[in-house]
């Protein structure tokens, strides 16, 4: 549970002083506080609570060089008093000066109280700066220190900017006064000592920073402001704060020679890190144990999630880029991940002119290169098999993100073998593998799993930024408000009605409930004749939810898509149309049609998030969300795997499902924990709460949040008792036959098995019982080996003996192909017999067919090939059903025409209504497309995919000019042509846009390899008009057509001046400098455009420099132009840009 309400944390920081409520008296208040917050129920803190928060925000800025209180005590105040102070301006009608006051003072405390996330979420609540120096200068000082403990170098800089010129032209007014010897000399100070603390922030430099402190001094002390309290208050606390902000900066932390760059990819990247928090400073600054430190070859790092995990390892990836001539693998579980990974890392490499790209999808065997590849762990696991020392010679740094991953049932065996190869392959050179996690129990296995003789680091940490709040919701029926009710119309018998109430307990600890709220959320119905009638599990949550949006942002996590559908549907009802959602409401109309239940759920500001929304959809949801267009949000556990979504409250509905025989769980504590992880995301929420529904059979909702506070042993897949019970069935079948046997075989067996044949392969031996020795020395290598007991042991290890023999049995050819192909290997009997037909029938393709995706496939697939590929995976992943509910009846789909429509580009309404006419119900059109993305998702997004690079391998193996190895994507992707696949495969999300796009460049003959320049030269408004591209697609197409070797933003950096393409509007310039900023209005992203002094828009910067120039823009950097070129006319068709340095 949170350490904010802990009586033992609560009891040091009031020490038994004199005048202050007891820690039980403290802690009520604080809970009571905390629950009238989340119900907006007449909230306010009242003044005890706030002289509390006082005489402890005293007690914790007292300078420690006075030894007046114990360190320990005076961090653990201020904590405190954030808490109070932030719950304060959590209040109504706020007083503007009171909120900047309490606002500053809490976010003081919160960074001296090592809570730093929740000074940045404080300050981001604040309205627009408003004072004039001359006017308020005590207002404007407490407005800049606020902007500068938000820690937000844009937000910062550009005050400062107002407040130097404001005091630039009260001196140029009064030329015979200096402004220091003036009532305006402490803000004036402020102003002044702000500039130099942000300078040290962002670039380093020890000068700056006693230069802040000695300026900020004689601010606090001038005897000139006397009557100015507040800007002398705020220079007394920001003198302090010097220390405190320079011990944890960035600059502090990494090693002296570590390049500059470093530290300037981390201060002036989006968004900007100036200062690390506790848990990333403990372990960096840890002499032995830092991952910094080159030698440091594994490290094992498991922090909760809102303890800076994600920029730890940008961090570590910078760094290595820096100092080491390799690149660096980045893994992380899902597409959606890799792509977020992608983008949050893009914002940082353009510092150091560095790139990352994403590594394409599986089945694909076309290498992409780049400074930092991102990609899936089945994508490393191919390049692993497909070519062990390339990939060892361009990576130097693998960093596996969702380390828990390890123990998933169907991909932790992957997961763990490709791991533990790497480890194998680089015991004894200069290769570095990071594994990151929020839920990785177990580290000790872990740690002897990944043990390279003391060259490694280990780290558990549960610091966490936001408060987190744990509560359940249960229901109770009030036995004295029975009434019953005689027969009425046509209710033939009695009836008994009830109220129903639900209720939020708020728990803390293993005790009681420290604070309970409940409220009457309908009836119990009953009859003699039937058992009793409840509101649906929709009905109940309605409350619960429309009171936590009140607070903030919620997602609501469901164990299955229906219920998640359901539920948003229920809340959609009740609310009202919103113009926000108008962007994605058109896209999802025009992806699904505009009587698809999401699009009347996102009208009111309400969605649902699942596997089976089109990938673009999902995107624009998710962009939603963080933009506050969406306040609810129901999904599965999908969405909270990894995907950074904050919210302010999650709402656990259902853990799984009761079979009116057993409970099934669905979301186990790893994915629960993920779940919880979304409430209070650092640096944007100063709390989080997370509410665990009562269900029926299942675990109490107590014993849920009892979970969160523990991290769960991670087990290999092969050590736990279902993987056993699979060993003893082949066993069995091996006892008939006394050989390996393919047939039937138990999918973690196939899996092992598979990776036997894999390590058979690589021993470079000729005698079977070195093979052998080999095998086995590499199965020992896995962190199974490390967990389960030595009889066990032996039994896999007698497995693996029958592989190895089988192998030595096998000709050269298949011994070479099953190693390489990564499926199970009682799978590769089938994909040899796929291959061997589909062979003969590319023979028979004349060349307009083999140079058509389309036609390929169609020829590899067909006569009974497509169904041999789908046997290998579960039935249900490509069976559609007549209807949602009831008993099972299966519909016949075309499935060859249906992928090949899908390869063709068809837009996925089109599939929907072409192939899934026969699905029926009162919601069909949501059923149709929830069974079509499954079957996309499952089958032609990755099984066919993984399957068909396979046999295109071995096809290729036997002819002299190979097919088109491009064929998985194109499946993959679902489009047919190379320009469209160039676009998707470069970051471009929406299939939409990319088909329509590459439709359009086909008629204008424009190559894959000349989009860009095309695209460039058509920019934003040209994308609008003639593809309809929304602000997603947009966005991603601005991204496309930047060149990243251009450099363009970190050739500025270093003081250079660049020439870059200019629209002209046809306002007159002559040759005054102006500056480029970003453009006001309803467009979507905002364009950057030059303003000349009165206002109006002179040209904007044209789409192949627009990202450059945008990265420095959002950092705050001041961007100045002058023409560069002009036409015959005098228009100005490109512009020279500088940065002008404060």
């Amino acid at each position: 549970m949170d350490q904010a309400l802990n009586s033992n944390v609560l009891a040091s920081a009031l020490d038994r002083t004199a005048n202050l409520p007891s820690p039980e008296q403290l802690r009520t208040m604080l809970a009571n506080a905390e629950v009238a917050a989340f119900f907006r129920s007449g909230h306010e803190v009242g003044d005890q609570l706030l002289e509390t928060a006082w005489n402890l925000h005293h007690v914790g800025t007292v300078r420690p060089q006075l030894a007046i209180y114990e360190p320990t005590r005076q961090v653990q105040a201020n904590a405190v008093a954030a808490h109070i102070f932030d719950l304060a301006l959590q209040t109504d009608d706020q007083d503007p000066s009171r909120q900047l006051v309490h606002t500053f003072a809490g976010q003081v405390s919160a960074i001296r109280g090592d809570r730093t996330p929740n000074a940045t979420a404080m300050g981001r609540r604040l309205p627009s700066p408003s004072a004039t120096l001359a006017a308020e200068p005590g207002r404007a000082s407490l407005e800049l220190g606020c902007a500068l403990l938000t820690l937000d170098r844009s937000a910062t800089v550009t005050l400062l900017r107002s407040l130097s010129a404001q005091a630039q032209a009260i001196q140029r007014a009064s030329p015979d006064m200096e402004l220091l010897n003036t009532g305006l000399a402490s803000a004036v100070g402020v102003i002044e000592g702000v500039r130099l603390l942000q300078e040290y922030l962002a670039y380093g430099g020890s000068r700056s920073l006693d230069e802040a402190r000695q300026v900020l001094i004689r601010a606090a002390t001038n005897p000139e402001s006397p009557r100015d309290l507040d800007s002398r208050w705020v220079a007394a606390h920001l003198v302090d704060l010097c220390d405190d902000l320079g011990r944890c900066s960035i600059w502090a932390i990494l090693p002296g020679d570590t390049p500059t760059g470093v530290g300037m990819a981390m201060t002036l990247g989006d968004p900007p890190v100036m200062t690390l928090w506790p848990p990333q400073v403990e372990l960096l600054k840890d002499a032995a144990n830092s991952p910094l430190r080159i030698d440091v070859r594994r490290a094992v790092l498991t922090f909760p999630t809102n303890a800076g995990k994600t920029l730890l390892a940008q961090l570590l990836v910078v760094q290595h880029l820096s100092v080491a001539d390799t690149s660096v693998c980045f893994v992380a579980p899902s597409h959606s991940l890799c792509r977020e990974t992608r983008e949050g890392m893009d914002r940082r490499l353009w510092t150091l002119r560095r790139r990352i790209v994403e590594g394409g999808p599986l089945g694909d065997s076309l290498r992409t290169y780049a400074d930092v590849v991102i990609m899936t762990p089945e994508k490393l696991a191919s390049r692993l098999r497909a070519d062990e020392q390339a990939l060892l010679d361009e990576f130097g740094l693998f960093v596996f993100d969702e380390a828990h991953l390890v123990g998933d049932d169907t991909r932790g065996w992957s997961f763990e073998t490709t791991v533990s190869r790497l480890h194998s392959l680089t015991a004894d050179t200069d290769h570095r593998i990071l594994l990151l996690s929020a839920a990785l129990g177990g580290t000790a296995s872990v740690q002897t799993w990944l043990g390279t003789e003391g060259s490694e680091t280990t780290t558990t940490n549960t610091w966490r930024g936001p408060r987190r709040l744990h509560a359940t919701y249960t229901y109770w029926e009030d036995g004295a408000s029975t009434v019953e009710h005689p027969p009425t119309g046509r209710q033939r018998v009695p009836r008994t009605v009830t109220d129903l109430y639900g209720i939020v307990n708020l728990y803390v600890d293993e005790g009681r409930a420290i604070a309970s709220r409940e409220a009457k959320i309908g009836h119990v119905t009953a009859t003699r004749r039937g058992g009793p009638r409840r509101p649906s599990r929709s009905e109940q949550l309605l409350p619960i939810v429309g009171l936590a949006a009140k607070s903030g942002s919620v997602l609501v996590v469901h164990a299955t898509k229906r219920a998640a559908e359901r539920l948003a549907e229920e809340i959609a009802r009740a609310r009202p149309e919103t113009a926000a959602t108008r962007a994605i409401v058109q896209l999802a109309e025009q992806r699904m049609g505009a009587s698809h239940n999401l699009a009347a759920a996102l009208r009111r500001g309400v969605a649902y998030h699942h596997a089976a929304l089109p990938a673009d959809v999902q995107a624009e949801i998710e962009d939603a969300v963080r933009q506050g267009e969406i306040d609810i949000i129901c999904a599965t556990s999908t969405l909270t795997e990894g995907v950074n979504l904050p919210v302010r409250t999650v709402i656990i509905s259902e853990r799984g499902y009761y079979d009116s025989t057993e409970y099934r769980t669905l979301i186990d504590s790893a994915g629960l924990m993920n779940a919880a992880g979304r409430a209070g995301r650092a640096g944007r929420e100063t709390e989080g709460w997370v509410v665990v529904n009562f269900e029926r059979g299942a675990p109490h909702p107590r014993q849920a949040l009892r979970e969160l506070d523990q991290r769960p042993e991670i087990h290999s897949t092969l050590s736990v008792e279902s993987a056993l019970e699979q060993l003893g069935e082949y066993e069995a079948l091996v006892h008939v036959t006394a050989a390996l046997v393919l047939q039937n075989v138990p999918a973690t067996v196939d899996g092992f098995l598979a990776y036997c044949w894999y390590l058979a392969e690589l021993a470079d031996v000729l005698s079977p019982d070195d093979r052998r020795d080999r095998v086995i020395a590499g199965i020992r290598k896995t962190l199974a080996w490390h967990q389960m007991p030595p009889a066990v042991q032996g039994r896999w290890e007698a497995i693996a003996s029958h592989v190895v023999a089988s192998y030595e049995e096998a000709p050269p050819v298949q011994r070479r192909r099953w190693a390489r192909s990564g499926a199970p290997l009682s799978a590769n009997v089938k994909l040899e017999a796929v291959a061997a037909d589909a062979a003969a029938a590319i023979d028979a393709l004349g060349p307009a067919a083999l140079d058509d995706p389309v036609e390929l496939i169609a020829a590899i697939l067909k006569d009974g090939r497509l169904d041999l590929l789908l046997s290998l995976v579960d039935p249900r992943d490509f069976r559609f059903k007549r209807r949602r509910s009831g008993p099972i009846e299966a519909i016949g789909v075309n499935l060859l025409a249906l992928i090949l429509d899908w390869v063709r580009g068809a837009p996925l309404k089109d599939l929907a209504d072409i192939h899934l006419t026969a699905v029926q119900g009162g919601d069909e059109d949501a059923f149709r497309f929830e069974q079509l993305s499954t079957f996309l998702t499952r089958i032609c997004e990755h099984h066919l995919p993984f399957s068909l690079g396979t046999v295109l391998e071995w096809i290729n193996d036997d002819r002299s000019d190979d097919v088109n190895p491009r064929l998985p994507a194109h499946l993959h992707y679902g489009v047919p042509d190379a320009e469209s696949l160039e676009l998707l495969m470069s970051g471009v999300r929406s299939r939409r846009i990319a088909a329509v796009v590459g439709a359009r460049a086909a008629v204008h003959g424009v190559p894959a390899d000349g989009l860009r320049r095309w695209l460039a030269r058509m920019g934003p408004v040209l994308w609008r008009a003639e593809f309809d591209a929304g602000p997603t697609e947009v966005a991603d197409l601005l991204y496309f057509v930047h060149d990243p070797a251009a450099a363009i933003g970190a050739s500025l950096l270093d003081g250079h001046v660049r020439i870059v393409g200019f629209d002209a509007t046809g306002i007159t310039w002559e040759d005054a400098e102006l500056p480029v900023v970003i453009a006001n209005g309803d467009e979507r992203p905002r364009p950057l455009v030059l303003i000349n002094d009165g206002g109006q828009i002179v040209g904007r910067i044209r789409a192949s420099e627009h990202r450059h120039l945008a990265v420095l823009v959002d950092a705050g950097f001041a961007l100045l132009a002058t023409p560069a070129t002009r036409d015959n006319d005098g228009t100005v068709t490109s512009i020279q840009v500088r940065i002008q340095f404060d």
